[in-house]
Order: C-alpha cells, then structure tokens, then sequence
C-alpha cells in the first residue's frame, strides 16, 4: 500500500474493528476461586477493574484496529496442534501446572509485611475443580497427565504509566475502602474484584485432554518402557480417525492403556479441527478468542501513586488494609467451607532436623526453592538435604537418589540422623520421584507408625515387611531391624503423613518406596 493510501486510511471515518473480547483484559481475577482447567469460563474472573476507553482513538498501525487506552495490543497468531503432556502426581505440581496458564507476578516487599514479600495464600483451593483433583492426589491413589494443543490470537499489555480509565463501580468501592478499616468491607472487596489484575494476557484458545489414571496403572505401564509423553498426542489422532500414520505397535499400546484410563475434554475458545489444520484452527479462533494465559499481579498494587495520582484519597491505606487482609482472606473462606487449608502443599515430605548422607551431588544455591526445583528437573534426584536457616553465601543443596557411590575403598549409602545443631538441616523426599525402594541404613523414622505390633509381631524378614507395606496403599515406608531382640519389634510401616523425621538407630534399615508399590 502506498503511504498517501496507507494514510488515507488510518485517517478516513471508515468503520474499524476491536479486538474481540478483550473487555476479558480488564476484569480481575480471584486467585483462590481460579481453575484455568475449568470447562468453559474460567471461575476466578471478577467484575471490571477498568473500562474500555476507544475516545483517543489509537489504533494499530496498520490502521485496522481500534486499541482502547491503557492496553497495547498486539496480534500473534500461532497455532500448534501437537500436543505437550505434562504428569501430575502431587498437589504441589497441580498448582505448578495451574500457574502456568494463571501467572502471580511476585509482589516486592512491603513495610507492612516486615519487610518481607506478602501474597495471597490458598492458590487455586476454593475452586470446585482443583478440589476434585486434588482429592484424588492426596492420597496417591490417581496420576493426571495433561495433554495441551494451543492457538494463539493476540496478547494485550497494560500500560501503567497510562493506565486505562477505573470502571464507575471500581471508584465507588475504591472511596468505599478508602472511608474505612473494617476487614469484612475488604474481604467483601476480595469477593467482587479478585485478588489480582491482569497486566499481561494472553488471547486464542487451549484444548487439553485431562487424563486420569490409577496410579498403580501409571508406575507399571511406565516400568514397560511406555512413553506418557506422546499418549495424548496418538490418542487424539486416534480419537479423530488420523491414526493411519501411527505405528500398529505403537497405536496398539495406547489403545490398551487407554482401557484403564478415565478422559476429560477441556475446551477453552474454538477446539482444533479434526484434520489437525493449523490454520484452519488459527481462521476459527479469530472470531472469539478468549483469555487463555494471565500474568497477574497483586491488587494492593494498584493503591499506588501510579495508578491513583489522581484521585483524592487515601490509597496508601487502603493498600496497607489489603495487605494486613491478604493472608486472613483465605482463613475466612475456609470458615465458610469453601476450602480446607490455605497451606501450600509441599513439593515432597519434608523431614524437619533431618540430615541425609551420602549425597551423589552437590550444588551451591541462592535459595531453598532453587534446591527444590533444581531436583525435580533431574530425573535421578528423589531426595534433598539443606539448611534453611544458613546465610545465602553458604547454601548448598545436597541431593540423593537410590544408586550406591563406590570409589576404590569404600561403599557409600544413604544413612540419616537428627540434626543437633544450630542450622537446622532439613530433608525433603520426593517420593513421586522415587523408582526403587530407596534404602536408608542404621535409620529408623520418627513420627507415629500406620502398622501395629500385633500386625507386625511375626514379621522377621526385609520382605515380610515389604509385602505389608505394598498391601496398604497408604504405606510410602516402612523400617526393619535387623537385631534379634524379642523385645523389639522388627517391623514397622508409616503413611505419608506420620512421617516427621529420620534418626540414626544402629541395626535399622528404612526403606522409602514409590507411589502406587510397584
């Protein structure tokens, strides 16, 4: 197009599009009541934070679309129809998956929270879909694995040094806060707008199969050799009459596995087509693209100077009553009945004053979670030892898995005792991570035993005790004592749960064992 006609036409009265659907961009979210897996519309999204303001009438700069004040937009159209997979075994890897598509910006440190950085606690734990789930992960009984295509449409910003207009209902409830301490009034606030508002979105469309197996079905069919990875990707060019190209072998095992699998469709915005087309899918999408990934950040952010330089109220304090609410918010949906707990679940069982030995790697770390997440990005690392209490400058990550060190002297194993000094070491087991029993020498667990010595009394081999422990699906441990005292008993098996600690006891073996027994 020529420049006098490219001209013509951002300047000319023609009738311009909007983006569709991108009042989403302006709504506020609820962090606790989100589920970016529900099917349909996502139940976290609140009421408008901001409105659509077109009167300055910017627009793209190929002159087709009309961007209301306060956002960039910027279409991005990509469709990929393979499908990713992600396992979930544990609560704390349900909320990981979750936050992908419902992203908390970490909020800096506050005075009002001593320094230290405050968040809504309970992520994801009022709402109906992560309660489901997550009572199937609690127990160890079910494995999920998520399998995602996604199309993308456009992406919309928030520009905060020119931020979009407050909706009329916000600034009612913005003096209404601003004349008052009341935390009802706030949680009532938490209620109507979320906890947090969108600065980045992502617009298109997801569609996810979401499925469920007994997790006794997942360890054994992986223990074959079967690739979970791929399953969702063949199942649905099976699903869709596309399994012509698939390997009989290969076509076969999924078919077989499938039998003991339960599958949902989770359809957000317009679902592939069937013959896979990329661009049939992206030329779908366009007509109603909706949110299907948030970066979201703290609503007591926005009681700031740079988004209320303008208004005549007191936003400081407003923002110091979101703050001091932030963590009590989610104890009082629990009062409600709307969810359980507003801890966040650990990634493993942590061992308090537990310090393991013979580690196969060390790493230096600037935090805990490093430690943690640096582990679960290693396939043979099951186990952590580290000390939460040491200076930054001397964090080191110690971590173990089941495979015996050997040198040209000595055999090393895993062994445990209690921590008695003043750092305060502490373990942290992955046992969704766990391939074998995993075997700990002259350590016994503290905490209290599933089994009872009338169970156990006549127990007198490693194995007996094992056959106990895999019989009850709640069992991840079990110790045996090798002595030959009458008046001990040889062995006892634990739950998950009634695991507190480890500690040297001479002639005691423990043995942690995977999820599901295999």
């Amino acid at each position: 197009m020529r420049n006098e006609d490219h001209l013509r036409k951002c300047q000319g009265s023609q009738l311009k599009r909007t983006f569709p659907d991108v009042d989403y961009a302006f709504f506020g979210y609820n962090i606790l009541k989100g589920y970016p897996l529900s099917i349909g519309h996502d139940p976290g999204f609140t009421l408008p934070i901001f409105k659509a303001d077109y009167g300055e009438g910017l627009q793209t700069s190929d002159c087709r679309y009309f961007i209301p004040r306060g956002l960039v937009i910027v279409p991005d159209v990509s469709c990929i129809t393979d499908f990713t997979s992600k396992t979930i075994q544990t609560r704390y890897e349900f909320i990981e998956s979750l936050s992908i598509s419902a992203n908390v910006k970490a909020s800096p440190p506050t005075k009002s929270s001593g320094g230290k950085k405050s968040k809504f606690s309970g992520e994801f734990k009022a709402s109906g879909g992560y309660q489901d789930s997550s009572n199937e992960l609690s127990n160890s009984k079910s494995v999920y694995i998520l399998s995602t295509a996604e199309c993308n449409y456009y992406f919309s910003k928030l520009m905060t040094d020119n931020a979009p207009p407050f909706s009329d209902s916000f600034l009612k409830w913005i003096h209404k806060l601003a004349a008052t301490d009341e935390q009802q009034i706030y949680f009532n606030f938490f209620e109507t707008y979320g906890t947090h508002f969108q600065i980045y979105t992502t617009f298109g469309a997801r569609y996810t199969f979401e499925h469920k197996m007994k997790t006794k079905t997942f360890i054994s069919e992986k223990r074959k050799g079967f690739n979970f990875g791929i399953f969702g990707e063949i199942s649905y060019k099976i699903t869709v009459g596309l399994g012509f190209n698939i390997a009989k072998e290969e076509r076969e095992k999924v078919e077989k596995v499938s039998k003991d699998i339960e599958t949902k469709t989770i359809t957000v915005g317009a679902p592939p087509p069937a013959n896979g087309d990329a661009t049939t899918w992206a030329s779908n999408v366009k007509e109603s693209p909706v949110p299907m990934k948030y970066e979201l950040e703290s609503i007591d952010n926005l009681f700031t100077e740079t988004y209320m330089a303008g208004l005549n109220v007191n936003y400081q304090r407003i923002s110091l009553n979101i703050e001091k609410n932030k963590a009590e918010y989610c104890e009082y949906l629990k009062d409600l009945g709307q969810l359980d707990s507003c801890e966040i679940p650990p990634p493993g069982l942590v061992l308090k004053k537990t310090r393991l030995f013979a580690h196969f790697k060390e790493q230096k770390v600037s935090t805990n979670r490093q430690c943690i997440d640096t582990c679960l990005q290693l396939s043979d690392c099951e186990a952590i030892t580290i000390c939460p209490l040491c200076v930054t400058a001397d964090l080191v990550c110690h971590m173990y898995n089941n495979v015996f060190k050997n040198d040209s002297d000595t055999s090393y194993r895993i062994r445990a005792e209690t921590d008695k000094t003043d750092k305060e070491w502490e373990t942290m087991m992955f046992i969704s991570k766990i391939n074998s029993r995993m075997i700990m020498i002259n350590t016994t667990v503290v905490g209290a035993q599933r089994s009872s010595d009338t169970d156990t009394k006549n127990i007198n081999t490693p194995d007996g005790c094992y056959r106990l422990c895999f019989n009850d699906e709640h069992c991840v441990a079990y110790t045996f004592h090798h002595g030959i005292e009458n008046k001990v008993t040889r062995c006892r098996f634990f739950s998950e749960t009634g695991i507190t600690g480890l500690t040297k006891e001479i002639g005691t073996d423990t043995y942690f064992i995977p999820y599901g027994h295999p």
